[in-house]
Order: structure tokens, then C-alpha cells, then sequence
């Protein structure tokens, strides 16, 4: 029918940002995004929605761009329950494991999104356009190419417009962390 039709497909995949505050759920949310690519095998784009409420459920342990970036996510790794919790301790090397195996395939990473925010509707559909090949008008043909030729999907002005719009991570506490992380 898609070829028929000439249709063309893009899997869009929303996870809530307030999973970002709980490691666990994080770590969760991004196997399931990995699987979910591999298995459907067509253009995929992730994106963390209502990114406008993500602090309501908690204080993030990292910098937003962290969380959509999908890298390091050992970092998460001491945070995950109480640690005299035996479930913990017993499924820590679990988790690990799974976002080892995460980081390995390089392929989730995540795109903020908000319906209250027009500019994120407008990157949302951007992107969507850009993983199925889809062109307006023929003077956007070399913008397109432009943005698929970057390293990555990511809007880094969005992300950073949301860090500072909706979270109290300030640059700061992300450079702190990311040297103690390096240690």
C-alpha cells in the first residue's frame, strides 16, 4: 500500500520527560525506545513530551541535554533506588547492563517536546519530515540536506531553551557533574 500510494512512514515515539526524574523508569523508556526502532525498521523519531512539566515530578539528576543526548547513561546507575533496598541491589547489575547495551547501538536519542510551545510543534514536525525524506517546495531541498548532514537529530537550542525555561539545573551543577562524572 505505502508503495502504491506513495506514502512514506515515520514511527514517532513519546515519552513522558517526568520519567526523566526516576533513573529506573529513564532507563526503561530508552530499551523500550531501542527495540521498538529495531523491530519496526522504518524512520523513527523519539521525543520527550510535555517537557513543560518535567520538573512537577522531581529534580533531574543531570542537565536536560543529558537525558535527550542518551549517552553515559552509567552515570544513572548510582542513583537508582534506595541502596538498602535488596530489589535494588539485585537488579542494579540488571539496569547497567541494559544501558550498556543502549549506549552500544547509538541510535536513541530524544527530542523535547511541548504542545503549549509552538516552536517545539514546529521542530516536531520538522524533524518528522527530515527522517522520511520529505521535501515542501524545491528552495528547502538544500536547508534539508543541510540538516541531515549534522552529527545528530538534535535541536541543542531547543534543549537549552527548555534546561532554562523549565528546569532549575542551572550550567553550573551540569559542569560539576560532568567533571565529577569524569573523574
Amino acid at each position: 500500500m505505502t508503495q502504491e500510494w506513495h506514502y512514506r512512514l515515520c514511527s514517532v515515539h513519546l515519552v513522558d520527560a517526568h520519567h526523566c526524574t526516576d533513573p529506573s523508569k529513564y532507563i526503561s523508556c530508552t530499551l523500550i525506545s531501542l527495540s521498538t526502532m529495531l523491530h519496526l525498521e522504518m524512520p523513527h523519531v523519539n521525543f520527550l513530551s510535555k517537557c513543560d512539566l518535567i520538573e512537577q515530578y522531581g529534580k533531574l539528576k543531570f542537565s536536560l541535554q543529558f537525558y535527550t543526548e542518551v549517552v553515559d547513561m552509567r552515570d544513572l546507575v548510582p542513583f537508582l533506588g534506595d541502596e538498602k533496598d535488596p530489589f535494588t541491589e539485585k537488579h542494579k547489575a540488571l539496569s547497567e547492563s541494559i544501558a550498556e547495551v543502549v549506549e552500544d547501538f547509538r541510535l536513541v536519542s530524544f527530542s523535547p517536546l511541548s504542545v503549549v510551545e509552538k516552536e517545539s510543534m514546529k521542530n516536531a514536525l520538522s524533524l518528522i519530515d527530515k527522517a522520511i525524506g520529505y521535501v515542501r517546495m524545491p528552495q528547502e531541498r538544500n536547508a534539508v540536506l543541510n540538516m541531515i548532514s549534522r552529527d545528530s537529530g538534535l535541536d541543542t537550542e531547543a534543549v537549552e531553551y527548555f534546561q532554562s525555561k523549565y528546569t532549575n539545573f542551572s550550567n553550573a551543577e551540569r559542569d560539576e557533574k560532568d567533571i565529577s562524572a569524569n573523574k
